[in-house]
């Protein structure tokens, strides 16, 4: 390999590293995962039931947020938006219902080896206050 070849390939290395790309940050304590089942709903489909759970004390109305299923390497197995303008009073619990295929990993796997969370990436809180986390 030529010198300006080296030198091009390790400007792209550091470029690839030092890169934000379009990634947004989550808050992961706002709103919890209280618990989460699957149960066989067809031939080759399940039900996904997810109840999610606020930790602040006061409303909130949901702007950007989905929940997030990961295996224990942290890659993901399951994502789902939840609704734009879902709002929830303090403390208060929502459930959620997916359907999912059998072919999908999450559906094999037990439940102590998935980490379920709720991705937060903006809400309005009841004082009209709007908060975004990137």
């Amino acid at each position: 390999m030529n010198y300006h070849l080296k030198s091009l390939s390790g400007a792209l290395m550091v470029a690839l590293l030092f890169s934000t790309g379009t990634a947004q940050a989550c808050n992961s304590t706002i709103l919890t995962i209280k618990d989460w089942s699957i149960v066989a709903a067809g031939a080759k489909t399940a039900r996904l039931a997810t109840i999610i759970q606020s930790n602040v004390a006061q409303k909130i109305t949901l702007m950007n947020a989905s929940i997030v299923f990961e295996d224990a390497a942290g890659d993901m197995l399951f994502s789902s938006y939840i609704d734009r303008g879902l709002t929830l009073a303090p403390h208060d619990t929502h459930g959620f219902q997916a359907s999912i295929m059998e072919m999908e990993t999450l559906y094999h796997l037990r439940k102590q080896a998935v980490k379920a969370s709720v991705c937060l990436r903006s809400l309005k809180y009841s004082d009209g206050r709007i908060v975004n986390f990137d």
